[in-house]
């Protein structure tokens, strides 16, 4: 699949689920097997991010609120769950992604989305006063500080010029 494809299925699959009728890996076997998703690199994909965002669902809640409370002329309630699953890549997963391939899902989306998006969660002034105390609340301070926070702004230089 191609990279807007993969976050399409990955935010398809997340409104999908319904933990009260089955368990996430149920959901995901069915899932996976409706949208005919054979490629095992792409099923794998699909399944981390929905699995990430729902065991980060904490941290993404608070850092959605804090972008739609301080851009809430600039984005939609109905991008909330593109918001979330580039939240979970861009938080948890930039590195592993690696750069390249982060750029192509950013690239994937609208450009004006993205912008918002990046300017958001890679503003150090966003980073230290609203997230961080938010972010505190769910993980330790140092971890706050020297994973997450840390982590953003180490990978800033190389996602500035998106």
């Amino acid at each position: 699949m191609k990279p807007g494809e993969l976050i399409e299925m990955c935010i398809k699959g997340y409104k999908a689920y319904n933990p009260n009728k089955m368990t996430i890996d149920a959901h995901l076997e069915v899932f996976l097997a409706e949208i005919g998703c054979k490629e095992e690199g792409d099923s794998v994909f699909i399944k981390q991010v929905i699995y990430g965002c729902l065991r980060f669902k904490k941290l993404n809640k608070v850092t959605l609120t804090a972008l739609y409370f301080k851009h809430s002329s600039q984005v939609s309630r109905e991008d909330y769950h593109l918001y979330m699953v580039m939240c979970y890549l861009t938080i948890m997963r930039l590195e592993d992604l690696g750069h390249s391939v982060f750029r192509k899902f950013v690239r994937s989306q609208d450009a004006h989305k993205m912008l918002v998006w990046l300017s958001f969660i890679f503003d150090s002034q966003t980073l230290s006063a609203w997230l961080k105390e938010e972010w505190c609340r769910i993980f330790d301070e140092q971890y706050v500080e020297d994973e997450l926070i840390a982590r953003l702004l180490r990978n800033l230089p190389d996602v500035s010029p998106l």
